[in-house]
């Protein structure tokens, strides 16, 4: 598990009347988790821009993400 804060690294961003810029954008947290069952590796991505402060927040998501997977050997 990889949380780290991004300045300006959402990729939501505010603007009205007008295409965003990046001056639109706000800080963020992304958490990043890699795991791996034999030769088959799974990348999880979390984004957390509810509450950029909340470091654990990004890592819960992260977590529930890669629970919520299931790796199946079948072809």
């Amino acid at each position: 598990m990889r949380v780290y804060r991004v300045p300006k690294g959402s990729f939501l961003a505010r603007a009205q009347g007008r295409r965003p810029t990046p001056d639109d954008t706000f800080d963020t947290n992304i958490a990043s988790m890699v795991a791996r069952r034999g030769a088959v590796v799974v990348f999880a991505l979390a984004q957390n821009d509810a509450s950029p402060d909340d470091r654990d927040a990004a890592a819960r998501m992260a977590e529930e993400v890669l629970a919520g997977l299931t790796v199946s050997t079948s072809r």
